[in-house]
């Protein structure tokens, strides 16, 4: 399960681990609306862990992702996902283990609007159903999202304010319009250093709560 907080849970079972992850690289690649440029290539490795206990029962989930972006044009990228996840459960002394690729995402973001420090960009992309949806590697279906992204940046800070919405259709009987917004702050720190804090909502996937 994705587990916001005590008793909320954004999504459960099997499909929790495929949305958190595409969610997550969603807003990674779209905090903000620089490109990568013509002719250069960007390849991003991301790791998450995940544990959950109760008294019967322990879940241990790893989801790794490999982002490859490719700048097309000086303000058009194309990003190519692919997921793996490994999903480990231990209920009553059974011990169960999962591993497999993810639902494999294609997108593109386009930045069409740049001045001074002010910039704007569009993000959208498909996503395959590669992932073995019995198995809770994938939604089992074809889907598809759209982002909106501002960004200024003045000095050393920066400001982003991500507006998306993602179609979740799925055999696991999850709603399926999720909708996210989030703002962010940076600060480069060094040229190679950047602090982020990004405060987000959207939409929970679990049809047992309202959106």
């Amino acid at each position: 399960d994705v587990v916001l907080e005590e008793k909320f849970t954004l999504a459960r079972g099997a499909a929790a681990q495929a949305l958190t992850a595409s969610v997550a690289t969603q807003r990674d690649f779209a905090l903000a609306a620089e490109a990568v440029g013509g002719a250069n290539a960007l390849l991003e490795l991301t790791v998450e862990y995940g544990q959950e206990e109760e008294a019967s029962s322990e879940d241990d989930t790893g989801d790794f992702a490999a982002v490859l972006a490719y700048g097309l044009r000086d303000n058009l990228d194309l990003m190519l996902t692919l997921p793996y996840s490994h999903i480990g459960s231990e209920t009553d002394g059974v011990t169960t283990t999962t591993n497999g690729l993810g639902d494999i995402g294609l997108d593109a973001k386009w930045r069409f609007f740049e001045e001074g420090g002010l910039s704007a960009a569009l993000k959208t992309g498909v996503i395959f159903p590669s992932g073995d949806e019995a198995e809770g590697l994938g939604a089992g279906k074809f889907n598809y999202n759209f982002n909106l992204v501002t960004s200024f940046e003045t000095g050393s800070w920066g400001y982003h304010l991500h507006l998306g919405y993602m179609r979740n259709r799925n055999v696991h009987d999850e709603r399926e319009a999720i909708q996210h917004a989030s703002l962010a702050l940076t600060y480069l720190v060094l040229d190679n250093l950047r602090l982020v804090a990004d405060l987000g909502s959207f939409t929970t996937a679990d049809r047992a709560y309202d959106e």
